[in-house]
């Protein structure tokens, strides 16, 4: 039996990263894989005063990480990293540290900070470094064309690029039949954060009410802006259309997305492929959101939802390409019949856990 090493976060954090993370830790095919988990970021218990000591926190998890793996025999090595500068830097340390005794590394760039790779673009010593530290990586999984197509740019191996996608249980989220009538539930989903467009899909709904009041609009997560945006709310008199739902189970979750008719996803962070936009198109709804990362090659305009022009979105757009598809019922059956399909077919554990699974299999072999 070969033993797969999962580093990422530690797995009581919430987030697409993480439920990845677990997804696969849970579908390992029993009879061929062993599993260990080894958590590469900081406790969440660790106080916010001491977060100045990071780039020393961890060098010292690099050295737990290497006794680690001296006592604990593995075959694979799978680091879930972000293109940035801390994620990189702290997981080149986990890489060289398994590759030093010859682990062969299956290395996820999950986010993307296109500021850094600016940096890395600018400066030759420090794209020497990270480049030099890539390509001694075994394969390279991210989650959009662009994203390989930069890291090849900057010298990295393209031999070694995988562009792959996160995933998502179509059969949690499906649905026999899916009515759309009003009043129609719009839902946003993720952690409240200004970069994920919270704002800017606040202000759409001050404009859609202004014109009709059969519209709901939920949003779910927490995060440092939900009390301001709650305030927001509240001052401009929406509070009966706008709710905040703060931080809910999986199970009341899945049970939103089925009653919710459009999803509205307005980000401008640095995504790679949000699980949270799967998880719409399991559950059947059209979707309005950037054309940032995966997204613009993933959607289609009339075929999965709408695609907004510009990062940061202007919230005019949005109200405009809500009320296009609010119109419109007979569009969003047709959309949703897109989704639901293409959701299984491209997009679910099934056909994505395949994929990694042989990945790994194709590592420990050259070993």
């Amino acid at each position: 039996m070969k033993k797969i090493l999962f580093v990422s976060r530690h797995l009581t954090y919430k987030g697409g990263v993480t439920n990845y993370v677990k997804t696969l830790m849970s579908l390992l095919p029993e009879d061929e894989f062993g599993k260990e988990h080894f958590p590469q970021s900081l406790p969440p218990s660790f106080p916010n005063f001491a977060r100045i000591m990071i780039p020393t926190y961890y060098i010292w998890q690099k050295i737990k990480f290497s006794k680690f793996l001296k006592k604990n025999p593995t075959d694979v090595v799978h680091i879930n990293s972000t293109m940035g500068w801390l994620p990189i830097y702290r997981d080149i340390l986990f890489a060289r540290a398994s590759k030093k005794i010859g682990i062969p590394v299956l290395f996820f760039v999950h986010g993307w900070r296109w500021p850094f790779y600016k940096t890395l673009k600018e400066h030759f010593s420090i794209r020497r470094l990270v480049v030099n530290n890539l390509n001694n990586m075994d394969i390279i999984f991210v989650l959009s064309t662009d994203f390989k197509k930069a890291l090849s740019n900057i010298g990295v191996y393209e031999n070694k690029i995988v562009t792959t996608t996160t995933m998502v249980d179509t059969k949690k989220y499906s649905q026999k039949k899916k009515s759309f009538c009003s009043p129609y539930k719009i839902l946003f989903c993720s952690n409240m954060l200004r970069v994920k467009g919270v704002y800017e899909l606040l202000k759409a709904a001050n404009i859609l009410l202004n014109k009709q009041n059969d519209i709901e609009f939920i949003f779910v997560g927490k995060g440092p802006e939900l009390k301001n945006l709650k305030e927001k709310t509240n001052q401009l008199s929406m509070t009966d259309n706008v709710q905040f739902t703060g931080y809910v189970s999986e199970k009341e979750k899945i049970k939103l997305f089925k009653e919710a008719h459009i999803f509205v996803f307005p980000t401008y962070h640095g995504e790679g492929f949000p699980t949270v936009v799967l998880e719409a198109m399991a559950a059947g709804l059209p979707i309005v959101t950037t054309k940032n990362a995966a997204l613009k090659h993933a959607f289609k305009d009339c075929i999965n939802g709408y695609l907004l022009s510009s990062m940061p979105a202007e919230p005019e757009e949005i109200a405009d390409k809500i009320m296009k598809l609010v119109s419109n019922p007979g569009l969003m059956k047709r959309i949703s019949r897109n989704n639901l399909k293409e959701a299984k077919d491209k997009y679910d554990v099934s056909v994505v856990t395949d994929t990694v699974f042989q990945a790994y299999r194709d590592l420990y072999k050259k070993t």
